[in-house]
């Protein structure tokens, strides 16, 4: 039996996860398409947009744009320009950014260990929905065993991906061994 933790998200979480409940109780659907359950949702009226500021839009907007802008290093690796962290000013929660090229070593520890604590936080979230699932799914599964040693993963990642189209000359191969 499924049980749901109280407290982990927001009502409005809540809400919408009965709205999917909902859907696939409609239309007898185990596939969701999000699209499909927004649309069929407003269409209900069950929804409406919220009613966000146009500092709170343009914020978020801006939050993305800034996720996504990258500068090259000097081997031509994509790097983030800007970075986030989030401090705690009296009750509200910020998030400020701030550029690679300028940010004080404690703004970007600060950027990297939060960002390095979601990792691990998804990491962990992805182990027990594979336990969950391999102990409960109806079709007697186990998927294989997942690994969160990315090491491998990160080596690979980095290898060179464009590789020259004649092979080394002998006295190449003489020079490396």
């Amino acid at each position: 039996m499924t049980t749901k933790k109280k407290g982990r998200c927001s009502l409005y979480s809540r809400q919408l996860q009965r709205f999917i409940d909902e859907w696939r109780h409609e239309t007898g659907a185990d596939d969701v398409d999000m699209r499909l359950v927004a649309a069929w949702a407003i269409n209900k009226g069950l929804w409406q947009p919220p009613r966000k500021t146009a500092v709170e839009l343009l914020a978020r907007d801006l939050s993305r744009a800034a996720r996504e802008d990258y500068i090259e290093d000097d081997e031509g690796n994509p790097v983030r320009k800007r970075h986030a962290y989030r401090v705690k000013q009296g009750d509200q929660q910020l998030t400020i950014w701030v550029d690679i090229d300028t940010a004080k070593p404690g703004q970007m520890r600060l950027s990297v260990l939060q960002r390095r604590l979601g990792i691990v936080g998804d990491c962990i979230q992805l182990q027990h929905d594979v336990n969950y699932y391999d102990s409960h799914n109806k079709h007697g599964a186990k998927l294989p065993q997942l690994s969160l040693d990315f090491g491998p993963d990160v080596t690979e990642r980095n290898l060179p991906t464009e590789y020259p189209d004649a092979p080394p000359e002998d006295d190449e191969l003489d020079d490396a061994g």
